[in-house]
């Protein structure tokens, strides 16, 4: 979802860095898999791809309910 949110605003990875403070690695690893993220972490990425932390919440959780079913 993050890739995609990302991908979705236009931006880079290496312009989502520099907006969180990261560098283009971090991008990359949390985008493939290799390391997760904390709650402040992702509400800072949200920011940086200009979407709202509640949209992109309620969006991950419909998408939990979905996979559950």
């Amino acid at each position: 979802m993050l890739l995609a949110m990302r991908e979705d605003s236009g931006l880079t990875q290496i312009q989502v860095a520099e907006q969180i403070g990261k560098p283009q690695s971090h991008v990359s690893k949390y985008e493939n898999g290799d390391r997760g993220l904390e709650m402040h972490e992702i509400r800072e990425i949200c920011i940086a791809c200009g979407l709202e932390f509640a949209a992109f919440a309620a969006d991950f959780d419909e998408r939990l309910k979905q996979a559950i079913r």
